[in-house]
């Protein structure tokens, strides 16, 4: 395939884009299509994202406090009656359809490893190697923390046993606060002995005094920890007071770890045990980029008991961050796009990502002069996987 007239992010520049193997490279083979001098991104990564509760929502279930608490009470209910491995399969197939149509290759789903039979976590992995159009990464995610119920580290250790790809934990859900430090402390001891990344879920609360992320952080740091770690929500950080606020964005910088803000979500569930004034419930993303964080923005969930909306586009939660942060100068708006694109693949963990040969040749062709305006607008795309396209027309 060649993508000629191809405009580039972020630099800005006119190039055509050869694809060869499903790579890109000094030559290209095969269709050709003309860019109109519109932007082309590199694929999407979806790093945040629930799919084993996607669209359970329209079985009727209303989550009426909105709080986080009721929504993990309705799943539970649900993995109990209704949850099987024909049902995972079906909402999880049309749910990687969605995502893949807006142009995300790349996913790494949350899978909860409450249920003593797995059956969520089996049947993704099924589908994990069936898929062409996306690569899928699996979190083992302890939904009601690993120490809450004795079972929970023994299916935690099972899921990765198993080939889930990253160490899940959320210590703001543990009995005690002793039990949420010793939760992360495990999450490194099961990574290390597996070998593996950890993403979590982490202080996703108002509470100021739920302050995990500084032990995330340290022991990746004591422990000079070779894989990535990942630091989902952080939502408590917007209440913390300024000067502890920003000691731990520091401390985040410093430890290397990413931070995974999913601002529909947490604009949605946050604030609910406040009347007014209402915190906007969103971590301190513009204090980060600004710290040299690396930040990406997930879409967390799709039609469940944690959000009833979710189209499946990045640019979507993008543009709720860009609102609510608020990151709304020219420089900052330009810069969001990362935040689905370079720094979402960093976390995933690609290399190979952008328009240099021997780069993915997964890309997004827009109808959009400029970043800003396709965030803008969120205008229609064509969508290539390894050089061939998987959503063909921009009105489809």
């Amino acid at each position: 395939m060649i993508i000629k007239n191809a405009l580039t992010y972020p630099d800005g520049k006119l190039m055509d884009i050869n694809i060869s193997n499903g790579m890109v490279s000094e030559y290209g083979d095969g269709e050709i299509i003309d860019a109109q001098k519109h932007l082309v991104i590199p694929s999407f990564s979806e790093l945040h994202i629930h799919l084993d509760s996607a669209f359970i929502s329209r079985s009727g279930i209303i989550n009426k406090s909105g709080t986080l608490e009721e929504g993990i009470k309705l799943w539970d209910d649900y993995k109990l009656h209704k949850l099987n491995a024909e049902d995972v399969h079906s909402r999880v197939i049309n749910a990687i359809r969605l995502l893949a149509k807006n142009g995300v290759t790349r996913i790494r789903t949350n899978v909860d490893v409450s249920d003593p039979e797995l059956t969520a976590l089996k049947e993704i992995l099924k589908i994990k190697k069936e898929v062409n159009d996306v690569d899928i990464q699996v979190t083992a995610f302890p939904q009601h923390g690993i120490y809450t119920e004795k079972q929970n580290i023994e299916l935690l250790e099972k899921s990765l046993e198993m080939g889930a790809d990253n160490v899940g934990l959320a210590p703001h859900l543990e009995n005690t606060y002793e039990d949420g430090i010793r939760s992360v402390k495990t999450a490194f001891d099961l990574a290390e002995k597996y070998q593996k990344n950890i993403d979590g879920h982490i202080d996703e609360t108002d509470d100021p005094e739920s302050r995990f992320i500084e032990y995330l952080c340290t022991e990746k740091i004591k422990r000079n920890f070779n894989g990535t770690v990942s630091a989902g929500h952080l939502t408590a950080m917007h209440s913390y007071n300024n000067q502890y606020g920003n000691k731990i964005i520091k401390l985040i910088s410093l430890a290397g770890v990413n931070v995974i803000s999913n601002p529909l979500i947490n604009m949605n569930l946050q604030g609910r045990y406040d009347s007014y004034p209402r915190i906007r419930g969103i971590t301190r993303i513009r204090q980060m980029i600004e710290n040299n964080v690396n930040v990406v923005i997930g879409q967390d969930c799709i039609e469940d008991p944690w959000y009833p909306l979710g189209t499946g586009d990045p640019l979507d939660a993008l543009f709720m961050a860009v609102h609510a942060e608020p990151l709304m100068t020219p420089e900052l708006l330009n810069y969001s796009l990362n935040m689905v694109t370079f720094n979402a693949a960093r976390a995933f963990g690609i290399k190979n990502y952008g328009y240099s040969n021997g780069d993915q040749g997964d890309f997004i062709i827009t109808e959009s002069k400029n970043p800003v305006e396709f965030l803008q607008f969120r205008s229609p795309r064509i969508v290539i996987r390894k050089g061939k396209i998987i959503k063909g027309d921009r009105n489809e």
